[in-house]
């Protein structure tokens, strides 16, 4: 039988000659081997598996050689390592996860039909995005869909988005926000500028949020202002509350929650009690006020924006202007002071002509009737400041002056001074002239006293000393009214009394 060829001959290769005997019968074990033999794997010291194995042992090995100082610097490396991969790993989380609030996700069936939303009004200028992402103005038929963009551009540009339901999205001027779900079940608004006012019809189904940067806002009810700028991210209630989820919070009607402030830090998480009398000066929230008033959904339910109306002072003792007669030895003015308020109103009253005086309490009675407690006064003119506040916080002031004189000293007869008095458009003046009646005498002469503003009185207001019975103003300002009046004049006290009637005179 021919011999076969080994292997490589039959490809033309010369097969490889062993030198020794042991390599030589190599081939014939090998031939005679079983089959599965051929392919196994006799482990030896250059094995992988044996040089992962040995690692561990070596490594410890060479760990224990190691000084102890070595050792310890070692461990402080590996746990220091461990730790910054930790740090790193939790970072990277929380950015992702407070980049918008609502990244907590919700379950929800994005199957659920989508509710709609149409622009009900445009002031000015209403811009959305086009498909690359560019600004673009509203077409006057636009209809917003989930994941549009839209923003107001201008001082006097605002808009009204409507949803199926009746709930309205109002933007301020220069406002921009995204819907970022129209979902049935979940309307998510995210607010990226400016100033909203939410207005949301209840649903035991459907969660109303509109979150910003730093915050997330879930309507339970409600009527809410949102504010969304480089300064402060907040939340205003004017109707039941809202739940602002990223600080658990929850502010009611007529609370403002601060989540962060750049220019007031220290108010970052805190609830104040909105100020009525700010809220009136809001532009924004008047305009929404009065669209509310008009939206049968919502005026009989007005919350916070209900009573925007001052409370009535009304001083039925005494009147503003009034004199109040002194002893001749008085030193200062005392009165008291009676009236009628909005019941349930807090009301104080100050002398403001008194140095170093503050507003003093003064108690309202359940139909609104108060008296004031005795206050006091320099002589001559002073000014008492009513405030009166209802439970809405809407204030009024009223200011009260009243002239404090002494009674000077007896004058010979009694009787009175009749005052008459025009003006002379010829020579431009106000002439007037006054009788004596009843045998009163003036033996120190008359001041002719005058104002602008009623019931002049000698040392408040403009006055001449006259000995005969006539008097002039010369050049009265045009378009003004004049108001003159005639005492008798004592020069031991330097005091007036027996005043005379008064005459308005109105300048041309």
């Amino acid at each position: 039988m021919a011999k076969d060829k080994h292997p490589t001959e039959k490809v033309g290769r010369n097969p490889k000659i062993h030198q020794n005997a042991e390599t030589a019968d190599k081939p014939a074990r090998l031939k005679h081997a079983k089959p599965e033999a051929k392919n196994a794997t006799k482990p030896n010291k250059k094995s992988p598996v044996n040089s992962l194995k040995s690692y561990p042992a070596l490594a410890w090995a060479k760990f224990n050689g190691l000084s102890r100082n070595v050792k310890l610097a070692s461990i402080l490396t590996v746990i220091l390592l461990l730790v910054g991969i930790f740090a790193f790993a939790l970072s990277t989380d929380s950015s992702s996860n407070n980049e918008f609030a609502n990244e907590d996700h919700v379950e929800i069936d994005d199957s659920a039909p989508r509710m709609g939303i149409a622009v009900t009004l445009q002031q000015g200028t209403l811009e959305t995005k086009d498909e690359d992402g560019n600004w673009v103005d509203a077409p006057d038929d636009f209809q917003p869909e989930e994941g549009d963009a839209l923003r107001t551009v201008g001082a006097t540009s605002r808009s009204v988005l409507t949803f199926d339901d009746g709930s309205a999205l109002r933007l301020d001027a220069n406002s921009e926000v995204e819907l970022i779900s129209l979902n049935n079940e979940r309307i998510v608004i995210r607010h990226l500028e400016g100033y909203t006012y939410s207005r949301v019809i209840p649903s035991d189904n459907r969660a109303y949020i509109v979150e910003s940067k730093d915050a997330q806002y879930e309507a339970q009810g409600t009527a809410f202002k949102t504010s969304s700028s480089g300064d402060e991210q907040a939340v205003e209630v004017y109707q039941s509350k809202v739940h602002e989820t990223s600080l658990n919070k929850i502010p009611e009607e007529g609370e403002k929650l601060t989540v962060k402030s750049l220019a007031e830090p220290s108010k970052d998480g805190t609830i104040q009690k909105l100020d009525v009398e700010e809220v009136k000066q809001d532009q924004f929230m008047l305009w929404n006020k009065n669209l509310d008033e008009q939206d049968d959904n919502f005026k009989n339910d007005l919350g916070f924006l209900k009573d925007f109306d001052a409370p009535d002072i009304n001083i039925t003792s005494h009147k503003d202007g009034e004199t109040v007669l002194l002893d001749s030895n008085a030193q200062q003015g005392t009165i008291e002071f009676k009236g009628n308020t909005e019941k349930g109103s807090t009301l104080t009253v100050q002398s403001k002509s008194k140095g170093g005086s503050s507003p003093e309490s003064v108690s309202v009675g359940a139909n609104g009737d108060f008296t004031t407690p005795v206050l006091s006064a320099p002589l001559g003119s002073s000014v008492f400041e009513f405030v009166s506040k209802d439970r809405a916080g809407n204030k009024t002031t009223k200011n009260i002056r009243i002239n404090f004189q002494r009674k000077s000293a007896p004058v010979s007869g009694s009787g009175s001074i009749v005052l008459e008095a025009e003006y002379n458009s010829v020579d431009d003046k106000i002439e007037a002239t006054w009788a004596v009646t009843g045998g009163l005498e003036a033996e120190d002469g008359f001041k002719f006293v005058y104002n602008k503003s009623g019931n002049p009185t000698y040392g408040s207001d403009s006055s001449q000393l006259i000995n005969t019975m006539s008097a002039s103003i010369t050049n009265p300002k045009s378009g003004e009214s004049y108001y003159i009046r005639v005492c008798i004049y004592n020069s031991s006290d330097n005091e007036c009394a027996n005043y005379s009637n008064q005459i308005e005179v109105k300048i041309p």
